[in-house]
């Protein structure tokens, strides 16, 4: 099965300022796959659908549309498409073509895990979210709900790349996604004012999270393709430190 990439990027959601550097960074990341062979899909609202012009060879207009977290809209993006779909962060560079191994045991591809060793570690909390995560939505009974969810999972399943290769899994996660999006939205998120920090914290981490607790409680075939695969992904604050702004820059002037 020949894989399409989809980029997706919604101004109106203004993550990271939603600056030109921003948007340089995926160029960078869309200019590069195509060096490597791929066509760039892109969803996006009006303003982002003019920032790429000449970089994306499928436009996809969601200006009508309203996402309310972060993964959203990459979940949106696997509704309308097949199994061959695969949704990329604007900030990882690939190196070389993907490799989805084991495809016929594998049910599902993510980017890395973010285990207990490591990323979600307490003390990590202050930076990403997941520690506040876990209390509030331990606070707010969310179990009672949604069984398969886990107070103290061990991991969680960074989303910079996601591909399906089940549709009884990919129905799965995106029904639990839209779930768990809602009760988080309406029973959480308006009752948690004074916690600003955390809830926005949490809209970026959500979906990662609830899909690690998901490859838990029913030992779901799960790859993570930093495992066997080239590519940088400058999550985080890493994409705005200065010697991986000199790498996009010099992937953008080699045109």
């Amino acid at each position: 099965m020949e894989i399409k990439l989809f980029w997706s990027f919604d101004s109106r959601m203004n993550l990271y300022g939603a600056t030109e550097y921003m948007y340089d960074l995926y160029r960078a990341s869309m200019l590069r796959a195509k060096q490597l062979g791929y066509e760039v899909h892109f969803y996006g609202d009006d303003v982002a659908i003019n920032k790429f012009q000449g970089y994306v060879d499928h436009f996809y207009d969601i200006t009508p549309i309203h996402f309310e977290i972060v993964d959203d809209l990459k979940l949106y993006i696997h509704t309308q498409h097949d199994l061959d779909c695969v949704t990329i962060d604007g900030d990882l560079i690939l190196h070389e073509r993907l490799v989805f191994s084991d495809s016929d045991v594998n049910q599902v591809y993510f980017d890395f895990p973010e285990t207990n060793k490591d990323i979600l570690k307490e003390e990590n909390n202050k930076y990403n979210g997941y520690g506040d995560l876990k209390r509030i939505f331990e606070k707010y009974n969310t179990k009672y709900f949604f069984p398969h969810f886990n107070y103290n999972n061990d991991i969680a399943c960074n989303t910079g790349l996601i591909k399906f290769n089940d549709q009884k899994i990919k129905d799965l996660f995106i029904h639990e996604f839209r779930g768990i999006n809602s009760y988080f939205v309406k029973h959480i998120e308006p009752f948690e004012k004074e916690n600003v920090d955390a809830m926005r914290k949490i809209r970026f981490i959500i979906a990662q999270y609830h899909f690690g607790c998901l490859i838990r409680s029913l030992d779901i075939p799960a790859s993570f393709l930093k495992e066997n695969n080239n590519y940088v992904h400058l999550f985080g604050n890493e994409k705005f430190y200065d010697h991986n702004k000199e790498m996009i820059y010099k992937i953008l002037k080699n045109i």
